[in-house]
């Protein structure tokens, strides 16, 4: 909605008198501007998600309300602006930043808490000193989570007032897997951008090798990983001809064989952690160990196929493939890499990681850009709730920009690759085991199996297990108080 357009509204409230909201005010809760009547959030544009705007009355806070971003690979611009750019993507947040500002007088602004490794005892002594100079954090995928839901430092979602879990801009799904005590301390909404790994295709090198484009499988639920390894796993072309494998030549697939292999363990409907009959967190390995195994060992052939180049976690020189080189028809990659992918000449498409079986019920993308925490220290939950209900609220035009910068212009099939997108933004997950891996080195361990397993070639799932899932129990008992 135009600002034109929304002063019109505006114009049109004051002169039927609405009368003020009955809230009750505070002194960080200010009341209405001067000479402005109540007006509520039905009156914001209601953007094309088929959820009703929020119901927040017009009024003035004056206040900041400071975010930082710790967990993310974007741009700050991606979030909170300081200008538009005229490049779609800052457009969107800048205008998303004026609409809360004029609805609500509070100016966004950037906050540095940090790095992954400082910003948790950045909250911490806030919360020790009561300093309310940051209202939202994007935390990094696990480091530090478990610190700031454990002691305290961080508010309950459903406490801030406004916030509305039902609505689709928030990933509720997600927020339930990791309540804590029945409360909801992490937070997971269309404001933050959802970055997760996929598998990005060479449209000309399937073609040569006489594959069709896989989206039909995607969308009739057929998108397997038995496919994905039918597809790739043969396709080997020594280019070069000097009968050595290298990144000269063409692979069927090809990428990072660290933490994008994690990924499959989530996507082939595995967790890491989940709860028992009582609630409590168990590490959940053992429960499903022969199909876990089954995985386990269907990746490791894949991953020593000869038509695979997976190159280890600490890369050496001259084994790293880059898909800009057209010599791999599929490569696993951050969805955030989609944005460099478009600056070159080539036609790709995207997928999602792929179903275990057709029988899974849905496709599950793991989160890797972090998750929302509003720390202890607020002073006003109305004006952060409102605030926060708002930036998932008008995040759609965002959205739909920040397809816009991933898919670019050269993307050949551009309604089948944002089909494609919507089904990895709206099937994304997060797992207990993955953000408390820091509770204890075999709990890391167990986030890592996969990876770990494959680059060691004797690597054995039993024993692997045996060594580990015990004591990284113990450090979820740890973690949460919990008791056997």
């Amino acid at each position: 909605m135009t600002k034109q357009l929304f002063a019109l509204i505006l114009a049109i409230c004051l002169l039927l008198s609405f009368p003020l909201s009955c809230a009750i005010e505070t002194p960080d809760n200010p009341s209405q501007s001067a000479g402005a009547t109540a007006q509520t959030g039905s009156d914001i544009a209601e953007e094309t998600t088929g959820d009703h705007a929020p119901d927040i009355d017009i009024k003035n806070y004056n206040r900041e309300f400071a975010f930082a971003k710790i967990g993310s690979g974007l741009d700050d611009d991606f979030f909170i602006p300081e200008k538009a750019l005229n490049d779609g993507i800052t457009d969107a947040t800048y205008e998303r930043a004026q609409k809360i500002k004029e609805h609500l007088g509070v100016t966004l602004v950037m906050r540095d808490a940090g790095d992954w490794e400082g910003y948790t005892k950045t909250i911490q002594t806030n919360v020790s000193t009561g300093t309310d100079n940051l209202q939202l954090a994007l935390t990094h995928v696990y480091r530090g989570i478990p610190e700031l839901v454990t002691n305290n430092l961080v508010v309950d979602f459903t406490d801030l007032p406004a916030v509305d879990l039902e609505q689709s801009y928030w990933n509720k799904q997600l927020m339930d897997e990791v309540t804590i005590d029945g409360k909801y301390l992490i937070g997971y909404s269309d404001f933050c951008l959802a970055e997760t790994h996929c598998i990005v295709f060479n449209k000309r090198l399937l073609s040569n090798n006489g594959q069709s484009l896989p989206y039909e499988q995607v969308k009739n639920h057929e998108w397997t990983l038995d496919e994905l390894i039918a597809r790739t796993q043969d396709v080997h072309k020594d280019l070069n001809g000097d009968g050595q494998r290298d990144i000269q030549d063409i692979y069927g697939m090809s990428g990072w064989g660290w933490v994008f292999l994690i990924s499959f363990l989530t996507s082939s409907d595995f967790r890491i952690v989940d709860r028992d009959t009582d609630d409590n967190f168990r590490v959940a390995y053992s429960e499903n160990s022969d199909r876990l195994s089954e995985l386990v060992e269907k990746i490791r052939n894949w991953y020593n196929a000869d038509g695979t180049w997976f190159w280890k976690s600490s890369p050496a020189s001259g084994t790293v493939v880059a898909f800009k080189d057209q010599t791999s028809l599929f490569q696993l990659i951050n969805t955030a890499g989609l944005i460099e992918l478009k600056n070159y000449d080539l036609q790709f498409g995207v997928l999602p990681y792929p179903l275990y079986t057709v029988q899974q019920p849905a496709y599950r993308s793991l989160n890797w850009n972090g998750v929302l925490c509003v720390p202890n220290t607020v002073t006003n939950a109305d004006m952060v709730g409102e605030t926060l209900e708002l930036l998932a609220y008008e995040a759609a035009p965002v959205k739909t920009a920040f397809f816009d910068r991933l898919l670019g212009n050269k993307v050949a099939n551009t309604e089948d690759d944002q089909e494609m997108l919507e089904i990895i933004w709206n099937s994304v997950v997060t797992d207990v085991g993955l953000i408390t891996a820091t509770s204890s080195d075999e709990m890391d361990r167990l986030v890592y199996m996969i990876p770990t397993i494959c680059e060691k070639k004797n690597g054995n799932f039993s024993s692997y297990l045996a060594k580990n899932v015990r004591k990284a129990q113990i450090g979820l008992d740890r973690l949460f108080g919990q008791s056997d």
